[in-house]
C-alpha cells in the first residue's frame, strides 16, 4: 500500500532503502529514520536541525542559508571537530561564514594558521582583536560548499583611515584555487578578478606581487587587498593605496 501526498508517493515502511523516484518518502524501521529520495540518494529528513553541536552542518551554504543570521556549528569534510562560526544569511544571498575578523591596527591576518582562535569558537564581527581560521579550514569550507555562483569570497571593509572614509565590499571570483593568506594574489589569476557587487561585473585587475591573499590595492580605489606589501611595514589591516587601512571581515560560502 502507498499513500499519495501532493503527487508524491509515500512508500510506507521498509527495513532498507528501496528503489525509488525523486520525492518518494518512506520510514526505515531498522534505523527509525524517515527518508526522502532526492533523485540520486536517500536522505534522512527527521534529523535534528543542522547547525547544532550534535548535528553540525557539513555544507553551511546549502544547509544553513535559509536560517536566521547568527552562530552555528559546522564541520565540513576535513575538520577534526565541529566549530561554532558566525554566519550572515541576510546579505548577498546568505550562506556566508565569517572566517576572519581583521583589525587595522595590526597584520596578524598575514598568517596561514589560526589567529587568536579560542577552542571551538570561530571569529566574530564583535571581536576586538584580529581572529582567523586556518587557511586549511577556510579552503575546506569552500570545498564542501554547494554554491556555484561567480563570487564565493567576500572582503568587507569598514571605515578607512584616510581619504574615502566609507565602507566597501569586494567580491572575488570563485575559483578552484586554494586560499593562501600570504601568497601573492596574482600567482593564481582568479584571486585578482574582483567586483564591488555580488555576482556583478568582474574585472581582471592583474595586481602586482605586492597584493597578498586576495584583491588589488592599486588599480582602482574601489578595490583593496587582503594584505598590501607586508615587507614594507605600516600596511596594517585591509589596505588600499589611496584609502589607507581599514578593519573588516572575510566571508566565504
Amino acid at each position: 500500500m502507498a499513500l499519495i501526498v501532493g503527487g508524491r508517493t509515500i512508500m510506507g515502511n521498509a527495513t532498507s532503502d528501496p528503489t525509488a523516484a525523486e520525492g518518494n518518502v518512506y520510514f526505515n524501521t531498522s534505523s527509525d529514520e524517515l527518508k526522502v529520495y532526492n533523485g540520486s540518494a536517500w536522505q534522512k529528513c527527521n534529523n535534528p536541525p543542522y547547525g547544532t553541536s550534535s548535528n553540525p552542518a557539513t555544507d553551511p551554504w546549502t544547509q544553513l542559508r535559509s536560517e536566521a543570521s547568527g552562530n552555528y556549528w559546522i564541520q565540513p569534510s576535513g575538520f577534526s571537530s565541529a566549530v561554532q562560526v558566525q554566519m550572515d544569511n541576510t546579505n548577498n544571498g546568505g550562506g556566508w561564514v565569517l572566517v576572519a575578523r581583521v583589525l587595522d591596527s595590526n597584520m596578524d591576518h598575514y598568517n596561514t594558521g589560526a589567529v587568536n582562535i579560542s577552542g571551538t569558537t570561530g571569529p566574530r564581527t564583535t571581536n576586538t582583536n584580529t581572529q582567523k581560521l586556518t587557511d586549511t579550514m577556510i579552503n575546506q569550507i569552500r570545498a564542501a560548499s554547494g554554491y556555484s555562483g561567480s563570487t564565493a569570497w567576500w572582503l568587507q571593509s569598514q571605515t578607512w583611515s584616510s581619504n574615502n572614509s566609507y565602507s566597501a565590499n569586494m567580491f572575488v571570483k570563485t575559483g578552484s584555487y586554494s586560499f593562501s593568506a600570504t601568497d601573492h594574489a596574482n600567482s593564481v589569476n582568479d584571486k585578482t578578478i574582483v567586483s564591488t557587487a555580488f555576482e556583478g561585473g568582474l574585472t581582471d585587475t592583474g595586481p602586482n606581487p605586492g597584493t597578498r591573499g586576495l584583491g588589488d590595492h592599486h588599480t582602482n580605489a574601489n578595490y583593496f587587498a587582503w594584505v598590501r606589501h607586508p615587507e614594507s611595514g605600516g600596511n596594517n589591516g585591509f589596505r588600499q593605496d589611496t584609502r589607507g587601512t581599514a578593519s573588516g571581515y572575510f566571508w566565504v560560502k
